[in-house]
């Protein structure tokens, strides 16, 4: 995307909003998502020197983001919960207020790789390329954790109808 790196108040104007969302799917709270959003961003200003540029930008935010997240879940003895927008009808993405807490508990049981997937899919949108290059799998991996990760999820949620 640029030929130079750019300025890190750059990388955080353009980045911040989708790794806060991430990170407040994974703990479940906008202001602890803030502050673990602002623990990502001071980690990534440490090492940003350090940045090569094997990976895009929002790969590494992703893989910091996702460390902090797990340092945290294991401090506080959390379980990570990643919001998602059920697909309703496969277009329509409705957010937690429209689903309850049901949704979240039923999203909270689904192994990683899916929550994972779904997460970066339907809450950062990110396409299934650019999925496949931040989890290091193949696109076709991708699209089957997605379509597999949707179809769970919609068994598990017509069972409790």
């Amino acid at each position: 995307m640029w030929k130079e790196r750019p300025p890190f108040d750059e990388v955080v104007r353009l980045y911040e909003r989708p790794i806060w969302a991430l990170l407040a799917g994974a703990v479940g709270d906008e202001e602890t998502a803030r502050d673990l959003t602002q623990e990502t961003f001071l980690r990534a200003f440490r090492g940003y020197p350090k940045f090569r540029g094997e990976s895009a930008l929002f790969t590494w935010l992703y893989a910091i983001a996702r460390n902090v997240v797990r340092k945290h879940s294991r401090r506080e003895r959390l379980q990570r919960l990643f919001l998602l927008r059920l697909a309703r009808e496969k277009e329509h993405t409705p957010g937690p207020d429209e689903n309850g807490p049901e949704v979240w508990r039923e999203v909270r049981g689904l192994r990683e790789p899916f929550r994972e997937a779904l997460l970066l899919h339907y809450f950062a949108d990110r396409s299934v390329a650019q999925i496949a290059e931040t989890l290091s799998v193949p696109e076709g991996t991708v699209k089957s954790r997605l379509a597999r990760g949707r179809k769970i999820l919609a068994g598990r949620l017509r069972k409790k109808r």
